[in-house]
């Protein structure tokens, strides 16, 4: 390997070859190596097994997997003590997703995390909605922001969907106000749970996660900032989003976009 930091790409013993070949073509910027695990389809490994039988070559500064590797990114990441991503689940989807981690690196430390809204779940398949979460984090997308259906329960599925996308590695919020469904989600082990209002603030104290607010009326933010000012005099993070008039939920200002709260409010 030459050149720093340099990124280690595991994969099995059939893939070998082709990685290979798409590396040397893309003349990715650092080093770079190919390690074959002694397996022949990648897509069987998991995160677990990885770490009992990877040794890291010295100089490597990062880890990338296959996509379809199932497993927390963490567990590697204790053992390795490197970052450690998930690549696309298709080998010729990677140069796109190459050139889109390359870029947000060369943007040094950011403290903006994207979410991802996935309409209507208590519609959708399992595995679509796996499906759905594997390409918006290969878009971009920091956070999975589960929505709900005022009109169907996700109670009973909620928790192994969840189970099943945390084994993958992906923070989720919960994208509901109903309390119920708050709070299955909170327990199943989601990061952030939109939304919580000034009316609903109590629940805050129940949960784990980490809540994010918005105003019953966007046109009168005081009941907002007091809930804040609230939240941080209890200890607790907390983020806000803001919503206005003239935007829908599906825009740049919608909670899956959680952005600062106005310069008059108190920052959580």
């Amino acid at each position: 390997m030459s050149g720093a930091p340099a990124t280690l790409f595991v994969t099995g013993r059939l893939a070998e070859p082709a990685l290979r070949d798409v590396l040397e073509r893309l003349e990715l910027p650092g080093g770079h190596e190919v390690l074959a695990m002694n397996i022949t389809v990648a897509a069987l490994m998991t995160t677990s097994w990885i770490a009992r039988r990877l040794t890291l070559p010295a100089g490597v500064e990062r880890v990338v997997l296959p996509g379809l590797v199932e497993g927390d990114v963490a567990v590697l990441e204790d053992a390795l003590g490197v970052p450690v991503e998930k690549g696309p689940a298709d080998l010729l989807e990677l140069p796109r997703w190459l050139g889109r981690a390359e870029a947000r690196a060369a943007l040094g430390p950011r403290d903006v995390r994207v979410f991802a809204e996935i309409n209507h779940v208590p519609y959708l398949h399992r595995d679509e909605v796996l499906a759905r979460a594997e390409r918006y984090r290969a878009e971009g997308a920091d956070v999975i922001d589960l929505g709900m259906s005022l009109d169907r329960s996700w109670l009973e599925e909620g928790p192994a969907t969840i189970a099943a996308l945390l084994e993958r590695g992906h923070v989720l919020s919960i994208d509901s106000l109903d309390p119920e469904h708050i709070r299955m989600a909170d327990a199943a082990g989601v990061s952030y749970v939109l939304s919580l209002t000034p009316g609903t603030l109590g629940l805050a104290a129940e949960l784990r996660a980490t809540p994010v607010l918005i105003p019953d009326d966007p046109g009168d933010l005081a009941p907002l900032d007091a809930a804040i000012a609230r939240l941080r005099a209890d200890g607790r993070p907390c983020a806000a989003a803001i919503r206005t008039p003239r935007c829908s939920w599906g825009s740049a200002t919608s909670p899956s976009s959680p952005r600062p709260t106005p310069p008059a409010s108190p920052r959580c």
